[in-house]
Order: structure tokens, then C-alpha cells, then sequence
């Protein structure tokens, strides 16, 4: 539109020059009208321009129309996609969270593992401990055992021996009375003996020998009595005496002294 009025402006002062120079009427329309047919192809081609700068125009309005709904729809899918990635993210943060608490408890249930293993394996090596003591110990009772048990045996074979075995101590009248083994008195001008203590088997002092066996006293040993639980023994009823270039040989010959004590008394 501003064109447009340039160019009657243009035409107007034109017609005003040439009057004041004194154009004849016909030179002066026809000019008008060349300058008319000029103002009016100026026109048309101001007016072909504009309308191709509104056509231009108008396509980059619309393509700014276009690019703005475009952006809009952009801009729609952004916030959408930005509430998606809140929305995971805030997931996430939680699930990190929890995976903290989960890590967190699994270190301290660890720990207590670490520490009930610690307190197992403790207990187990007390037990390993007390297993091997207490092994050493039936062992060792196992041992005491066997042993007692032969002792056992020997006790009470040697007290069957003893049932059938006469304990011989021979000994001075004075050491068997310093023994404690025999007391002696007199009772009507006749010497008296008795046994007064029962030698035992462990005695080293006692021999032990069956009936129809009996010591031997050397040569140098004289023979004075036998005394048994009842008192003297008889010659040739409870022993016998028999003299040889060895000694003298002594034989128990009474049943009854199984399992009696008979002390010899030798000068």
C-alpha cells in the first residue's frame, strides 16, 4: 500500500510539472496517460511482488504454524517422556533405597553369621578339646581296668591258692614276738605259745606251701615248735620231721591247716 501511493504521488507531480511548462491538451493527456499505463504496470508489478511476498509469507507462516504445532507436539511428547523419567526415577530412587536396606541387613545378618560361625567353630574346637581328654581318660580307665582286672585275677587265684595253702614264717623266738606274730607264757612250769597275728599273703616273710610240702631249715637252723591257730602243733599228726646232710625237711601233713598260718620256731 505504501508502493501504491508513491506512485499516484509520483504521477501527480508530474501532470503538475508539465501544465506549468505549457503542454498543448492532447501532448499533455497522452503523457498522463503513458504516465498512467506506466504507473499502472509499476502497480501491477508492486502488486505481482507483494503478492508473491504475501504467498512467501504465507508459506513460512505456515510453516511457522506448522514448526509451532510441531513444537507444541514435541513439547507435549518432552513432558510426557519427563514425567515417564520422574516417574522411573523416583522408582529407582526407591528401589535404590530399599537395595540399601537389603545391602545393609545382609552385612548385618553376615556379621551375625560370621559371629555364630566364630561361636560353632569355638564350640566345636571346646568339644575336640574335651572329645581328646575325655578319650585319654577311657583309655587310661580302659588300662586301670585291664590291670585291675589281672590284679582281680591274681587276688583271687592267690586266694584260692590260699584256701589250700599253708602261710609258713620261720623266724627266732624273739623276731617272730618283734614281728608281732607270736606271744609266749608260762602256765605250770610249761612254756606256752600262741599266734597272735595272722601273717598275710603279701607278707615277704610268708612262704606259702600245700599240704604234704613243707620248709627245709638249714644246718645251722634248729628246730624248737610249730605253732599254729590253736597253739603247738603235733610231731606226726599236724607235720613230720625228717633229718638230712641239708638240713632238716619239715611236712605239713594235717588238712586242717589249709588256709592257716604256721610259724616255725628254729633256735
Amino acid at each position: 500500500m505504501n508502493r501504491l501511493l508513491s506512485g499516484f504521488s509520483l504521477a501527480l507531480l508530474l501532470c503538475i510539472g508539465l501544465t506549468a511548462c505549457g503542454e498543448s491538451e492532447v501532448e499533455r493527456q497522452k503523457r498522463v496517460i503513458a504516465q498512467k499505463e506506466a504507473s499502472i504496470d509499476s502497480l501491477e508489478t508492486e502488486m505481482g511482488g507483494a503478492q508473491a511476498e504475501l504467498v512467501t509469507l504465507k508459506t513460512q507462516l505456515d510453516s511457522l504454524t506448522k514448526f509451532e504445532m510441531l513444537l507444541q507436539e514435541k513439547n507435549q511428547q518432552l513432558q510426557k517422556e519427563v514425567k515417564k523419567y520422574r516417574a522411573l526415577a523416583t522408582k529407582r530412587r526407591l528401589k535404590n533405597e530399599e537395595l540399601q536396606k537389603a545391602i545393609a541387613q545382609l552385612e548385618d545378618e553376615k556379621k551375625a553369621d560370621e559371629a555364630e560361625i566364630d561361636r560353632l567353630i569355638g564350640e566345636s574346637d571346646s568339644l575336640t578339646v574335651a572329645l581328646r581328654q575325655q578319650r585319654d581318660v577311657t583309655m587310661k580307665l580302659s588300662q586301670d581296668l585291664a590291670a585291675a582286672n589281672e590284679d582281680i585275677e591274681r587276688t583271687q587265684k592267690r586266694l584260692d591258692e590260699a584256701k589250700n595253702m599253708v602261710r609258713v614264717v620261720v623266724g627266732t623266738e624273739d623276731r617272730l614276738k618283734g614281728d608281732g606274730f607270736l606271744e609266749t607264757g608260762r602256765r605250770f612250769f610249761r612254756k606256752g605259745y600262741k599266734l597272735v597275728q595272722k601273717p598275710g599273703h603279701d607278707d615277704l616273710k610268708v612262704t606259702l606251701f600245700s599240704v604234704g610240702e613243707g620248709p627245709t631249715l638249714d644246718r645251722g637252723q634248729k628246730l624248737k615248735e610249730l605253732i599254729g591257730r590253736t597253739g603247738k602243733l603235733k610231731k606226726d599228726k599236724d607235720y613230720t620231721v625228717r633229718l638230712s646232710a641239708d638240713g632238716t625237711h619239715i611236712t605239713l601233713v594235717s588238712d586242717l591247716l589249709k588256709g592257716e598260718a604256721v610259724l616255725v620256731v628254729i633256735e
